[in-house]
């Protein structure tokens, strides 16, 4: 993720959180928190095992959106799957009509 220097809260919490311990944390928008949690849940999950082995809740769309983002960059190289699900559209596509048109 081209990052050489972690912040300062990715610095003293991530090896926190590998070591197994629980956190409450804050910082300022655009602090790199969205890593501080998930390269560890990245790092203790296994791709072997088939069912949901862990759940993230934001309060907002766009929040779940970027925290995806960031997410999938990291579990890809893990070999695992995330799955964004927001509140606000139907999980289904629309119905389309004839030719594709709705």
């Amino acid at each position: 993720m081209n990052i050489s220097e972690p912040t300062p809260i990715q610095a003293k919490s991530i090896p926190h959180l590998l070591s197994g311990r629980d956190l409450i944390g804050q910082a300022r928008t655009g602090s790199g928190k969205t890593l501080v949690f998930a390269v560890p849940m990245a790092e203790n999950l296994n791709p072997s095992v088939r069912r949901v082995q862990a759940l993230v809740l934001v309060p907002t769309r766009e929040l779940a959106i970027q925290v995806a983002k960031v997410t999938e960059a990291l579990a890809s190289s893990q070999r695992l799957r995330v799955t964004l699900l927001y509140g606000g559209r139907s999980l289904r596509p629309a119905s389309l009509g004839p030719r594709g048109v709705r």
